[in-house]
């Protein structure tokens, strides 16, 4: 039992990666750190906001966002904000997708600098480009999946 829980990792949770735009799957030790994180409520961004001054050292990051209707992306994201200087809204690849405009209004309430991408792809080669420090990928455990499949993170990454 004590051998399992050291191996056992949970997807999308706080999950580290190092990876250099634009080659998303080759690893590269001085690349950008990502996390992903399927947070998407009030209480789960509390916890990961906790979780990255914590890990982060006070890193500010870009936070590439997406969330599902039916969740309230302003109290989201105001946990979010003192640990990032930029948001990136991204659709959801998801039929219950909320509409970009209404996360990016949400972001911008509780003012953080805001913009869109036409999908996480795009935001993702976006921020990687342009080489800012940390990001963090968050809003939804559909957008934290969809994450981890465009960048290969299919098993825990030890850094």
């Amino acid at each position: 039992m004590a051998q399992g829980l050291k191996t056992a990792w949970l997807p999308g949770r706080f999950q580290r990666i190092r990876r250099r735009a634009p080659r998303f799957t080759q690893p590269d030790p001085g690349g950008t750190t990502l996390v992903i994180d399927g947070a998407h409520n009030e209480e789960a961004a509390r916890t990961l906001a906790t979780t990255w001054k914590a890990e982060m050292k006070g890193h500010l990051g870009t936070l590439i966002v997406g969330m599902l209707d039916g969740h309230e992306p302003a109290p989201f994201l105001q946990n979010i904000a003192p640990c990032v200087k930029k948001v990136i809204v991204a659709p959801v690849d998801s039929p219950r997708a909320m509409p970009t405009e209404k996360v990016a209004a949400a972001a911008e309430s509780v003012k953080l600098r805001t913009e869109t991408a036409p999908d996480l792809r795009t935001a993702m080669e976006t921020v990687l480009s342009n080489d800012n420090g940390p990001v963090l990928i968050a809003g939804s455990v559909y957008l934290a999946g969809e994450a981890c499949r465009l960048l290969g993170a299919t098993q825990p990454e030890i850094l």
